[in-house]
């Protein structure tokens, strides 16, 4: 085996059969995988997603707070007329769905754009 793989043991369902309403995979063979560590990395870069709401990753705080990113007026510190208006100011993800939050972030932004001068 060359130098930095992967072996895999993969359980493929091959087909599926129904019951009544429940339809379920049946496992009828395994398939012996290797892979070279950069192939694993190729493919994780290729096919990595999300299917969280992504929150928290631009923090909100002075410009003194050198991990902060944005400042309560939403503006990127160090960078003129540049400002992050989405679920990234969150410092923690809300419990239900996002898209209210965000709204009211985009509403709150769209007051401090208009009350310039």
């Amino acid at each position: 085996m060359p130098e930095k793989a992967f072996q895999m043991t993969v359980s493929i369902p091959l087909f599926t059969h129904r019951t009544g309403s429940d339809q379920r995979p049946t496992q009828i063979g395994r398939l012996e995988v290797v892979a070279l560590a950069e192939d694993v990395d190729a493919y994780i870069r290729r096919s990595a997603i999300t299917v969280h709401h992504p929150a928290g990753t631009c923090r909100m705080g002075s410009a003194e707070d050198a991990r902060s990113v944005v400042g309560a007026d939403l503006k990127v510190h160090g960078v003129d007329g540049l400002r992050v208006v989405d679920a990234s100011v969150m410092p923690d993800l809300p419990n239900g769905n996002i898209n209210a939050a965000v709204l009211m972030i985009a509403e709150r932004a769209a007051d401090f754009i208009k009350s310039q001068p």
